[in-house]
């Protein structure tokens, strides 16, 4: 169990409590994902919650958070047969939809990193008092979501919670782009299909760069590998 500790605008948080990464279109797209309920989404997001985030992240010793990863290798070989001809290729249904179920999985677990940074409505207060404990009376001048976020930097929470290139794991407007291409997710669709859209999730670009590090080994630089072989 980490200890808990609170820094407060601290020099080194290059990342200040002020500056919330939620913008109002992210947080309607939160309210978009809880109406629609579109699987397989829908069960990774109830699943990686910002609770069970923050319980990893407090039961483990190490320094970074650990992200599970498409192979690259193998995802290079098969979309490569794939696209010198798509029939003979014999896509495997398993392997791309155990694929397009990681990009669901990482992609929850984005958006609640997200929402533990966010100083909106979006920050998750009961799963922070149930984990880290109510805002202590001689602190009670500090605005809440500041003691909160300087909580989760004082007990390490934002330095772990990057991402796969050791950035921190929160976006401006990448997750949208990603789910909205996850909804065209059909279990009965073709292999190939299948592929494509995870080729498309792995593609998408937003304001911090390629969302592709979250998904594949060697982020966007195995994408330019595969488009220039």
């Amino acid at each position: 169990m980490r200890e808990i500790k609170t820094k407060l605008y601290c020099s080194e948080f290059r990342y200040h409590p002020s500056r919330g990464s939620f913008t109002s279109e992210n947080q309607r797209w939160i309210e978009t994902i809880e109406k629609e309920k579109v699987e397989p989404f829908w069960s990774y997001y109830e699943t990686y919650t910002p609770e069970r985030l923050l319980r990893q992240f407090m039961d483990t010793t190490d320094d970074k958070k650990k992200w599970d990863l498409i192979p690259a290798e193998q995802y290079h070989a098969l979309l490569k047969r794939y696209m010198e001809n798509p029939i003979a290729a014999r896509t495997p249904d398993s392997l791309v939809s155990e694929w397009i179920f990681l990009i669901c999985k990482n992609l929850a677990q984005v958006i609640s990193i997200e929402k533990l940074y966010s100083r909106t409505a979006n920050f998750p207060y009961d799963v922070f008092w149930k984990i880290f404990g109510k805002q202590p009376d001689e602190l009670k001048y500090i605005e809440p979501i500041n003691w909160a976020m300087g909580t989760l930097h004082g007990t390490g929470f934002y330095e772990w919670a990057v991402s796969p290139w050791n950035r921190p794991a929160f976006n401006d407007w990448g997750f949208p782009k990603v789910y909205k291409i996850l909804k065209e997710y059909k279990e009965d669709m073709d292999p190939g299909d299948k592929l494509v859209l995870v080729n498309r999730c792995i593609d998408v670009v937003h304001g911090r760069g390629p969302m592709a590090e979250y998904f594949i080994e060697g982020g966007a630089e195995s994408c330019n590998a595969i488009s220039n072989s």
